[in-house]
């Protein structure tokens, strides 16, 4: 797919609803120089004179712009490819058990490193009865997240077996990528 890279492609909107009033930017450029244009929609919530909040605020967004509401989920996507679209993705639906079959060991009571089950034994017949295990919490342990793993894949009906596989998410960004080009030149700007 061929793009035409924008430095300031952009389209503003203002709506009030009693006395806020949200100002929506929706672009589609190049600003930051990376060699790609990036779609983002950010807002600005207003009461009265002052500025209540701003950025991403996709819920006001769609409450002042319903028409807004499929264009959402491609926030942050580029001409490349959503934002680390396998790797966002993958780690989303990713799990890592908590001991990841790894132990903490001891010897006197000072904690030495983290082994491998399969090091245990050397372990044990290496310092006896001074060598102590014990549960090892790892850090980065997770359960699936579904809902954000969607996002990433900009894919709600995905299920896990399809987000922690390459080859899916692989196969299906092109048409993804087709879709993405018809949202973004419905709203009325380059692609």
């Amino acid at each position: 797919m061929k793009t035409i890279l924008n430095k300031n492609q952009k389209i503003t909107r203002r709506r009030t609803l009693g006395k806020e009033t949200v100002v929506v930017e929706i672009s589609h450029n190049d600003s930051c120089g990376n060699g790609h244009n990036t779609f983002h929609i950010t807002a600005d919530l207003m009461v009265g004179r002052r500025l209540e909040s701003c950025g991403c605020i996709h819920t006001e967004v769609v409450k002042f712009f319903p028409e807004l509401e499929p264009h959402i989920k491609w926030h942050g996507c580029s001409t490349d490819g959503p934002l680390y679209y396998l790797e966002n993705t993958m780690y989303h639906a990713k799990y890592i058990p908590k001991d990841n079959g790894k132990r903490y060991f001891y010897l006197e009571n000072s904690l030495i490193k983290i082994v491998e089950r399969a090091e245990m034994a050397q372990m044990i017949d290496k310092y006896g009865d001074n060598a102590v295990f014990k549960p090892y919490d790892d850090p980065m342990a997770k359960k699936p997240n579904l809902e954000n793993a969607r996002s990433s894949a900009i894919w709600p009906e995905a299920t896990l077996e399809d987000l922690v596989s390459k080859e899916r998410l692989l196969a299906r960004l092109p048409a993804l990528m087709v879709e993405f080009q018809e949202a973004v030149e419905s709203l009325g700007l380059i692609y």
